[in-house]
């Protein structure tokens, strides 16, 4: 059920959160301006429901599946896959958001429907969960991209990073529709990982990112790459330490997904659920947000965008 929220109600439904998630302030404006109506949000937030549910009903606002897949097309999806850390701790993408993703998207009969990551831990496909999940929707095909053969060497246009040509994945340059599955995390060097620092997991040299100091070459790509639809998974987020932290007291559990078709608007939006490593920050505040905002990849005026928030228990 929709409803409207005004600041004090949603304060309020949150106070059963973990201590430090959901505070900065800036939000507050963006989601106070959630109302009942049948056009399609800039931003959707859906909590308090199992990942399945969430799921369905994010496909739901945004036209179904019809609205983003077309019949006898290829389709690639990018979940997290990358650490080896179970379903129960975050790090991932969430088992039954990646499952549910695939199911909706065979109802529209593509042609083919390729699941893909490229693992930074031995055993992470398996110990994750995602694969098994995945495993289980007859018609998708989960890709573990480990080999130079599975990429394509490309040039990003415009880049100031990423001047060279660049190794991306064959099956995301070849996909018509692709849907990013990112969880949400803290990380070391960019202070979150969300939809945008995702696609590190398309390219296959990660040092040529490293290198160019992450910031660039995350905004780069992310022109480059454009999703038909982000879902981030904020069911259980690493508030510290992260993208791997195997400490459970790390994982906050929100029962919570962030939708939208703007990657950045996404990105920015998710900045706000937390205070990524013991600390608050604005969507402005994280450099490869702001640039690929400079860029023209997306928006970062949250207080412009149409948010809309589901609550499944209201």
């Amino acid at each position: 059920m929709r409803k409207r929220i005004n600041r004090r109600e949603f304060l309020r439904n949150c106070g059963g959160a973990a201590a430090g998630v959901l505070s900065a302030p800036y939000i507050l404006r963006s989601i106070a301006t959630a109302a009942q109506t049948s056009s399609i949000p800039d931003i959707l937030v859906v909590k308090n429901g199992s990942p399945s549910a969430m799921v369905r009903k994010v496909i739901e606002r945004f036209g179904g599946i019809g609205s983003l897949v077309k019949k006898g097309s290829k389709v690639v999806l990018k979940p997290n896959m990358t650490w080896a850390l179970p379903p129960t701790q975050s790090g991932n993408t969430h088992p039954d958001v990646a499952r549910t993703v695939a199911e909706i998207v065979m109802e529209a009969e593509p042609k083919e429907v390729v699941a893909l990551d490229y693992p930074l831990r031995k055993g992470a496909f398996e110990i994750s969960g995602v694969q098994a999940a995945l495993e289980t929707v007859k018609g998708v095909k989960v890709l573990k991209t480990e080999e130079e053969r599975y990429y394509r060497r490309v040039e990003i246009p415009g880049a100031k990073v990423l001047t060279g040509p660049i190794l991306v994945s064959t099956d995301v340059l070849d996909a018509d529709t692709i849907i990013n599955l990112p969880n949400a995390k803290s990380h070391g060097s960019t202070v979150v990982t969300f939809g945008m620092k995702n696609w590190m997991g398309i390219v296959y040299d990660r040092r040529a990112f490293h290198n160019g100091g992450l910031t660039g070459p995350i905004a780069e790509i992310s022109s480059f790459v454009k999703p038909a639809l982000v879902i981030v998974d904020a069911t259980r987020i690493t508030l510290f330490g992260g993208p791997s932290n195997g400490n459970p007291a790390a994982t906050r559990n929100l029962d919570m997904l962030i939708a939208g078709k703007d990657q950045v608007a996404v990105d920015a939006y998710t900045v706000g659920i937390a205070e990524w490593q013991n600390g608050k920050n604005k969507p402005e505040d994280i450099a490869h947000i702001r640039q690929a905002a400079e860029m023209g990849v997306g928006r970062l005026d949250l207080e412009n965008l149409k948010v809309e928030v589901v609550d499944m228990k209201a």
